[in-house]
């Protein structure tokens, strides 16, 4: 939708009873998608703003700003981030260039993920991707359970090998639903214990991991992948089954 100077109106140009229309409508759209309330309630939130900063530009909510500076470090750009931060307008240009392509690059998984599909794995749910690079594998894997692609009964577990190193690591992100994490299941846990069995097995440092509950990550060797991931599978099936 234009205003009367051709310019597509914005989110916060709206008036207040359009913004309650547009999320009554989503919300009605959400529901009718998933059936579930749950979902449809996660669409209204705080807005933090950031008054001292631009108006429309993604610097002025503190959410889209820090967006803007995800894309910069996961482009591997992290001094364009500190450049914006510092007020640099020349950045500010190549940020947003960046922010883009972090959008493309995003967009671009989850349409292969949708192709492709996934691995059912006792435990888990496995994504595999050669082509998305192991900075924002976790994104996807996250951003892909929480539009349903993939299912929230068990954690799912993105596989990159799509980096810029020569290392023999591969990257594992894994991400998996509160609901989980409320009954007690933790991919911290998961991860560096099936990491510490492997290396005290081998003597060697073959797998090194850590994270959060909801979040976890773990630097396998290239041999050692398909072991870590049967271990961590079998250690989640375990756990979900427990809390049962």
């Amino acid at each position: 939708m234009k205003n009367g100077n051709d310019e597509w109106r914005t989110w916060v140009s709206l008036e207040s009873s359009e913004k309650q229309t547009v999320v009554q409508r989503l919300i009605q759209y959400v529901f009718e998608m998933y059936n579930d309330p749950k979902i449809a309630k996660g669409l209204i939130g705080d807005v933090i703003i950031l008054p001292k900063r631009p108006e429309r530009t993604e610097m002025r909510s503190a959410k889209e700003f820090s967006t803007l500076l995800n894309a910069c470090g996961r482009n591997k750009r992290p001094e364009i981030g500190v450049k914006i931060c510092l007020g640099d307008h020349e950045a500010m240009i190549e940020g947003r260039n960046l922010l883009q392509e972090h959008r493309r690059n995003l967009a671009t998984a989850l349409r292969r993920l949708e192709s492709d599909g996934y691995t059912t794995m006792e435990g888990l749910y496995l994504v595999n991707d050669p082509e998305t690079p192991d900075t924002i594998i976790g994104i996807v894997i996250g951003m892909a359970q929480g539009s349903r692609i993939i299912p929230i009964d068990k954690p799912v577990v993105g596989v990159s090998t799509n980096t810029s190193s020569d290392s023999p690591l591969v990257k594992l992100s894994g991400r998996a639903h509160k609901h989980l994490i409320k009954r007690g299941v933790s991919l911290k846990e998961t991860f560096v214990t099936v990491a510490s069995q492997m290396n005290e097995r081998y003597g060697t440092l073959v797998a090194e991991a850590g994270g959060h509950p909801m979040a976890a990550g773990a630097f396998i060797h290239k041999d050692h992948v398909d072991e870590f991931l049967r271990l961590a599978s079998e250690y989640l099936e375990k756990a979900i089954k427990q809390e049962k």
